[in-house]
This record gives C-alpha cells, structure tokens and sequence, in this order.
C-alpha cells in the first residue's frame, strides 16, 4: 500500500505540472496604415474628399483639376477644387472622413498641404495646422493625442481665397493600432501537440519484479489494481527491513 500511495502522489504531482505548464492564448497589437489624399483622374470627381456646396446646402464630391503652372504638387496627388474651372467663393470648406476601430490605440496623422490661397487644418474641429502658399514649401500638419474618436473622424480644411483660382493640395499618412483576435492554445481534440512537458512514464511492477498484482475488483467493473510488495523473507545473518 505504501507503493500505491508514492506512485499517486507522483501522478498527482505530474498533473499539476501539466496544468500550470499549459499554453494560453494571447492576443498582439496589429498596426494598421492608410493614406488621405487629394487625388483622382482630372475632370472626375474625387473619391475620398467633399465639399460645402453654399448653393444647395450640401456637401458634394470635390472637382479633381488641373494644376495652375505656379502650382506646385505633392507626389502622388491631385489638386481639387469646388469647381472644375477651379473658380469659387471668397472661403470653401472640404473634408475626408475615416473610420477608427473600437479600442484603438496609438493613432497619429501627418501631412503635407499645399493651397491657393490659404488654409487652416482640423481634425474633429480641433486645430492641428494651417498654411499659406501653393509653391514653396509645402506645409505641415499632426495630430497624434486627443482629437481622435472610435468610429467616424473628419478631416476639414478650411481655405480662403484672395482671388481666384482656388484649390488644395494635400497628402496625410494615418496609423492606429489594435488587438488582433487571440489565438486559441493547441490541444489533443485538434491533432496539436501540447508545448507542456509531458509527466515522465511510471514503471508498474510485474510478476518478473518479485512483486504479486491483486486486483481489487473483478476486471471491467471500472477498478484500480494496485501492486502489493512481497513479504519480506529473512535471510540468515542478515537484518530485514519490511518496507
């Protein structure tokens, strides 16, 4: 009986082993990238950014137009206008919408503008930049705290014009990050291997060992069979130890 209760306190041992060894099931930030810009086939509308319309009281695709020769333009963009002559009221408002996921995480936008004749730079009508010029230097705006939400975010630009032409040019590079879904451990139902140490095999005595295996139930009625250590047979001049 002594052996029986070694052998399962190491079984017991070797299962907590296994329990606290298990793989869990983690979950790594997934940063995501994307460009707002000024852009489009000339003539055509563009696809990503709006404007007021003062006559109906609505916002409408923005005109992509051809730049004026004193324009300068940043790489890989059109310029735009509320008209495809590029002829507009004294001040215009344009916007491009995106969209944040719930529970994002370290979200930043920077760009660059160009404008005729002058313009100033919010994202969710918090101030992040401005500029005057469409030659040059291009200006600079950022954001990367506060002015951002889950769901729908706007980007407007506000510009003024001294006399037209009027149009804008602008290129912004958005990132944000989130959780991507967490991978569920491997386990025996699937055909995966466990990355936890396996318990070490147990030896069980036989017959070959000097030991005598009684059941203690008939076989198949859900019983245990313990092995059971000879007695002890003294031997001449010689101590015995039972045990």
């Amino acid at each position: 009986m002594a052996y029986a209760r070694r052998l399962m306190r190491r079984l017991a041992t070797a299962l907590l082993v296994g329990l606290l060894t298990l793989p869990v099931a983690t979950a790594s930030a997934q940063k995501t990238t994307t460009t707002l810009m000024s852009s489009g086939a000339i003539g055509d509308r563009d696809p990503l950014n709006e404007y007021f319309d003062l006559l109906t009281g609505e916002w409408q695709p923005a005109y992509v137009v051809e730049a004026n020769s004193a324009y300068l333009t940043i790489e890989g963009t059109r310029w735009i206008s509320v008209s495809p002559s590029s002829q507009g009221p004294p001040a215009s408002l344009y916007r491009a919408s995106f969209s944040l996921p719930k529970g994002f995480t370290s979200p930043s936008l920077v760009g660059q503008i160009f404008v005729d004749d002058q313009a100033t730079v919010s994202l969710n009508r918090s101030l992040i930049g401005g500029h005057r010029g469409f030659n040059g230097d291009p200006g600079n705006f950022a954001a990367a705290g506060g002015e951002f939400l889950p769901g729908q975010n706007v980007l407007e630009f506000v510009v003024v014009d001294e006399g037209n032409p009027t149009a804008l040019n602008y290129k912004a590079t958005l990132s944000y990050s989130e959780a991507a879904s967490p991978t569920p451990p491997p386990s025996a139902r699937d055909g995966s291997e466990s990355t936890g140490p396996a318990p070490a095999p147990q030896s069980r005595p036989s017959a070959r060992d000097g030991a005598t295996v009684l059941p203690v139930a008939p076989a198949g009625a859900g019983s245990t069979v313990l092995p059971v250590a000879p007695p002890a047979v003294p031997v001449a001049g010689r101590p015995t130890f039972v045990g």
